[in-house]
């Protein structure tokens, strides 16, 4: 009798202490309310069909679910398998962007500076421009190269979650010599006037025709330098590749070689 007496006493003291708008729910198997379980973490709610009708899965009931873990559903409620927040209430930050599509964002900011052109004949001071003769070697070089220039030159950027350190250098340099002719060099050799009229080793043209009929009657010729750049990824370590171009232009007038007869 004593025993069942502490018993009635324990349940009207715990249900004195519940707090005043906690109210008994139902057994079921659906997703308790969001709001009972924002209002009460901690509390366990009548979840489980295992709970008997009208009560609720108190600590002594084994097979009770709480708001905080393991609740199964949605609904919002603190402790829920949404994978969307962390624990905290917070969004995750969203996946890095494909590394070629940062990298492709990126390169845009790197602008390539043209070469500056060293060729033979130089440009003559009394008449302003450069001047040769059909038939006589010219020679192209880049003169003095730098890392804007030539390479190598290296930068990095961050877009998307990735940051992305690139390495450019100039691979080629497609000559356009004003006539209908391309040459395509690499660096190229420095012409000294020691070397006489004889052809580049490197990088050379000779004219066949010349440049009177050219809009001011001289050929116009353009160096473009032709850039490879290489990416790498410090977010996923993935590589590539992209190009960049940059040219610059020159002019020559080419004459007709005249002989002198004795």
């Amino acid at each position: 009798m004593t025993c069942v007496y502490l018993v009635g006493v324990i349940i009207v003291v715990f249900f004195f202490f519940l707090p005043p708008s906690f109210s008994v729910v139902a057994a079921t198997s659906e997703t308790p309310p969001a709001d009972l379980c924002s209002k009460y973490p901690g509390i366990p709610t009548c979840v489980e069909a295992s709970a008997p009708e009208g009560t609720c899965a108190f600590p002594h009931i084994a097979s009770m679910t709480m708001c905080t873990g393991g609740q199964s559903g949605g609904g919002g409620s603190e402790g829920s398998d949404d994978d969307s927040t962390d624990a905290g209430g917070f969004a995750p930050p969203p996946p890095p962007i494909p590394a070629p599509e940062a990298a492709a964002a990126l390169v845009s900011s790197f602008t390539p500076a043209a070469i500056q052109i060293g060729m033979t004949p130089k440009v003559n001071s009394d008449w302003g421009h450069r001047r040769s003769y059909v038939g006589l070697p010219i020679w192209m070089w880049v003169a003095d190269p730098s890392p804007s220039s030539w390479g190598v030159y290296s930068y990095s950027g961050s877009t998307g979650g990735q940051t992305i350190t690139f390495e450019a250098q100039v691979s080629t340099v497609t000559w356009s010599m004003g006539d209908g002719t391309t040459v395509t060099c690499g660096m190229g050799s420095i012409y000294s006037p020691a070397y006489g009229n004889v052809s580049s080793p490197s990088c050379g043209h000779k004219y066949t025709q010349t440049s009177k009929a050219r809009p001011g009657g001289m050929y116009t010729v353009t160096a473009t330098s032709n850039w490879v750049i290489s990416w790498t990824s410090a977010t996923d370590g993935s590589t590539g590749t992209l190009t960049a171009s940059a040219s610059t232009s020159t002019q020559v007038q080419i004459l007709e070689l005249q002989s002198v007869n004795t």
